[in-house]
């Protein structure tokens, strides 16, 4: 296995893994609850911190449900670097149809354009991204 490969493989495991930050928090709350949960002591299984627990277990849960996974971002990201392979460049037609086709919301829709974001950031292409953000995006979430 050359350099190459091995960077694209890297590439690759941080779009799936922290390319999504809503997936991230909601894997931070799912395994915060999880491991608070599993450490107390039988007897302190009605306490406050086995409510806490629960309570960031289920909302990381729903969170991560909600986000599908990450697999929106993962589904963009790949059809976005397929345009930009194919024709060379973002083009400000194919980032408002991305940006347009999410829910385009202010709390939702993020995945879909951070999909986006992380291949215009792959390729060196941000300002076009920007571009369309600025002129289509209702997203709030900032994108990193």
């Amino acid at each position: 296995m050359g350099l190459e490969q091995i960077t694209q493989q890297a590439k690759r495991a941080n779009v799936y893994l922290f390319g999504n930050r809503v997936v991230l928090v909601g894997i931070t709350f799912l395994g915060y609850g999880a491991l608070t949960f599993s450490s107390l002591p039988a007897h302190e299984l009605n306490s406050v911190t086995a409510g806490l627990s629960f309570c960031a277990f289920c909302a990381g849960a729903g969170i991560v449900g909600n986000a599908r996974f990450g697999c929106s971002t993962i589904a963009i990201y790949r059809r976005s670097m397929a345009h930009i392979s194919r024709y060379g460049r973002l083009d400000d037609r194919f980032a408002k149809a991305v940006i347009n086709g999410s829910e385009n919301e202010p709390l939702t829709g993020y995945c879909q354009q951070q999909g986006l974001y992380l291949a215009a950031r792959d390729t060196g292409m941000l300002a076009t991204f920007r571009e369309a953000q600025k002129q289509h995006s209702n997203v709030s979430i900032p994108f990193i």
